[in-house]
């Protein structure tokens, strides 16, 4: 497998086979390790601010030392940045990571050269702005029962609000049709009421409270 074609996935996969310092690697995955001792440089790299200050100085290194294109030079970059911080296509997740990261050294950095009680203090201020970053000051999104994902659930409901639709205007001219119904008993009258939101309704109701149920 060629060093330009190995996908994240392809990583994945690798490091799942799990071998064993006594295992015998493929010819064909050589490559892969060989690809993550790059990606674990590229990563130092990025760590060393003193050394390599942002992406643009990687990159130009990757290029005119290691003698990849501009493309294979980010690309890669981007590939050990995902590897090491997150799972898809730097997405915010990792770069929330990236930057608490570069702000946990900065500030053990302040913390070891703080000359006094004042500089001390300022430093360990900063681990609030840090807690923002990683998201700690926010509540954990609500857990999902994966027993129940994708099973159908029924409500039941006699409240049309619930449903999106109108409700009777004028109940009074609703309860004067049910009256005036003829050959109508007076429990069926009384699930008329109950189902125009007229009384109170019971939606399981004991048999003997059921106005379904003939006399």
């Amino acid at each position: 497998m060629k060093k330009e074609e190995i996908t994240l996935q392809d990583i994945y996969d690798f490091i799942d086979c799990k071998y064993g310092p006594d295992d015998i690697i493929p010819e064909s995955k050589k490559s892969i390790i060989e690809h993550l001792d790059l990606l674990d440089k590229i990563r130092s790299m990025h760590l060393r601010i003193d050394q390599y200050g942002c992406e643009d100085h990687i990159i130009n290194h990757l290029i005119t030392v290691e003698g990849f294109s501009r493309y294979l030079a980010k690309k890669y970059y981007n590939q050990s940045l995902e590897f090491f911080y997150c799972d898809n296509e730097i997405s915010k997740s990792a770069w929330r990571n990236i930057i608490a990261d570069k702000m946990e050294r900065g500030i053990n950095a302040a913390i070891m050269a703080a000359k006094d009680t004042k500089d001390f203090v300022a430093a360990t201020k900063l681990w609030a702005e840090v807690a923002k970053i990683r998201e700690l000051d926010k509540q954990d999104p609500p857990q999902l029962n994966t027993d129940a994902a994708g099973k159908m659930f029924a409500i039941y409901t006699y409240d049309p609000k619930l449903l999106g639709l109108d409700t009777i205007q004028d109940k009074n001219l609703v309860k004067q049709f049910i009256d005036n119904l003829e050959n109508v008993t007076e429990r069926e009258k009384q699930l008329a009421y109950q189902e125009a939101m007229l009384e109170p309704l019971k939606l399981f109701p004991e048999k003997h409270e059921d106005v379904r149920k003939s006399d």
